[in-house]
Formats: structure tokens, C-alpha cells, sequence
């Protein structure tokens, strides 16, 4: 038996050298065992945050999830021409699918970004611009973020900014979104960075051919880049909504209330959660007049 797992392991390191998908941990912190990347499901966009499930082969199958969870991996690609494309994130997921003679783990990587998803938080900003509130934000996590910030335009200073019971990454959308700021990724050998910019047309062009030709998958190996077939999708989206009746209720909402939007590339679907910043004239005259009845009211019982 030992035998077995030893050229077991043989095999996966031998994989792991020669494939061209390879993992490694940039901080040192992975288990000691060998792995070998089988599947790479990669998935990114303009102003949001990249979702890579990659399914990973072990010979270990006592691997505790606790020692990969939150830990940062990257995987390279090996490309055609020999050059190298990198793919990390911080494992979100992370989970063994099988284990027979070698053990299935699937682990789901994301952006740093996304741990600002998971606090809530209440602060004021008194006139200071959007660059640093940003900062500030950032500065609560430590060493994970990798940023970097290409705007043009004007940040102008905020007399007062409100984050009431709303999630970092929830209001840094918002404000983004609103000042017309978009993001993405870099990836390297030792991890991401994101980057903010307010000027598509300064960004620069992506790697690779500027054509991708198509070529309709029959099996076999396929070295070059091409898309190999076409599907259609379509999604439930929400639309405004009213209501109207009781002063409690906001009345007449706006869309920008509902889904945020980027108008540097056009919609972008839902950005952030709706807060409750009720902005029609008479709903706001009609709670004033509410709360100083009930002020009258307090002072005379």
C-alpha cells in the first residue's frame, strides 16, 4: 500500500511540473502536500468581483479545510507563445468532493474585495473626499488590499458621507458607482490589485489577440484561444416600484434607488443595496411634520 502512495505522489508531482496549470501558495502557507490543478473555471468583468472554482487533485485526502480556507493561492496558466497568465484569489470555499485512490477538493477563489462584504459598519466622513474614504476603509483591513488608483476627474470633498448599518463594500459600490468610477483586477505571481479608474479610454488593452476566432470543439486537445460555441442566457432583473398612502412609506422611488449603474460602460445591473435614502420632497416634509407633532406631543405627557 505504501508503494502505491508513493508512486502516487510521484505522479502528481510529476503533473504539477509539467502541466500548464500550476498552483502555488504566495505567502508559504499551504498544506505540505503536492496538488495539481484539473479544471479551472475563471470568470471576470468591468467593476466586478472574479469567481475562480478550480477543481484541485490530491494524494492526501485528510486535508483539514481550515488550512486553505482564506488562504491566497494563484494558478498559472502556461500560454501558447510560453508566456505566463496568472489567476489568485483568496480561497472563499473550499470543500472534498471525492477521495479514492487520489482525493477531488474544489476550492472557490475570490478577490480581497469581497471580505468587505461581510462587516457592517457605522461612519461619518466630514469633508473628506472619496480617495480617502476609501483609504480609511481599506486601512481597516490590514495588509490584504493591493490597490491602486488611476482617477482623472474631480474628487471633490463631501461635506457629510453617512455608512449607516451598511457593509464596507456595500457603500464603497455606491460611491463609486455614483462618481462614476469603475475597477479591475491585476494579477501576478504573488497575487492581485485593484485598480480604480474614472477613463475607460486610458486603460490599457488587454493581453492577447484582439480576435478570437471561433472553431467549434471535436474533441481533442485545443492549444489556441477560441471560442468553441454560443448559448444564450436571460435574468430576472427588478424595475421601480411605488407606494403611496401612508407617510412611512417612501412613495415614487427612482430607479437609482433600486440598482446601481456605471455610466462609463453602461449598466451594470444591481450595485448595491437599497438603504432606505427616501430623497422625494413630500415624503420628507410629511416625516418632519410627524416627528415634530410627536416632539409636541413628548414635551406636554
Amino acid at each position: 500500500m505504501g508503494h502505491i502512495v508513493e508512486r502516487l505522489r510521484d505522479f502528481i508531482r510529476a503533473r504539477q511540473n509539467n502541466r500548464i496549470l500550476r498552483l502555488s501558495f504566495p505567502h508559504g502557507d499551504g498544506p505540505q502536500c503536492e496538488f495539481v490543478v484539473e479544471a479551472l473555471e475563471a470568470s471576470e468583468g468591468l467593476s466586478r468581483d472574479f469567481e475562480f472554482p478550480v477543481e484541485i487533485l490530491s494524494s492526501n485526502p485528510n486535508i483539514q479545510l481550515k488550512d486553505i480556507q482564506g488562504k491566497l493561492l494563484s494558478i498559472e496558466l502556461v500560454q501558447q507563445g510560453g508566456t505566463l497568465r496568472y489567476f489568485s484569489g483568496y480561497c472563499f470555499s473550499f470543500r472534498l468532493k471525492k477521495a479514492e485512490n487520489i482525493a477531488f477538493y474544489e476550492a472557490k477563489l475570490g478577490p480581497w474585495l469581497k471580505f468587505l462584504s461581510l462587516r457592517k459598519d457605522c461612519y461619518l466622513f466630514h469633508n473628506t473626499n472619496l480617495r480617502r474614504q476609501t483609504e480609511s476603509i481599506f486601512g481597516d483591513y490590514g495588509v490584504y488590499p493591493v490597490w491602486d488608483c488611476k482617477i482623472y476627474g474631480d474628487d471633490k470633498e463631501m461635506t457629510e458621507a453617512c455608512q449607516f448599518n451598511e457593509t464596507d463594500g456595500n457603500y464603497l459600490h455606491r460611491r463609486w458607482e455614483s462618481a462614476g468610477i469603475y475597477y479591475h483586477y491585476e494579477h501576478d505571481d504573488k497575487g492581485h490589485k485593484l485598480v480604480l479608474a474614472d477613463d475607460s479610454t486610458r486603460a490599457p488593452a488587454i493581453e492577447g489577440d484582439p480576435e478570437v476566432r471561433f472553431h467549434a470543439h471535436v474533441g481533442g486537445a485545443q492549444e489556441e484561444d477560441a471560442i468553441s460555441e454560443w448559448s444564450a442566457v436571460r435574468f430576472v432583473q427588478l424595475q421601480p416600484a411605488s407606494a403611496a398612502g401612508d407617510e412611512t412609506v417612501p412613495s415614487g422611488r427612482s430607479a437609482k434607488h433600486i440598482k446601481g449603474t456605471l455610466f462609463t460602460h453602461g449598466q451594470q445591473g444591481v450595485g448595491y443595496e437599497h438603504q432606505n435614502s427616501y430623497a422625494e420632497p413630500e415624503v420628507l416634509a410629511s416625516m418632519l411634520y410627524s416627528i415634530v407633532q410627536i416632539a409636541k406631543l413628548a414635551r406636554w405627557s
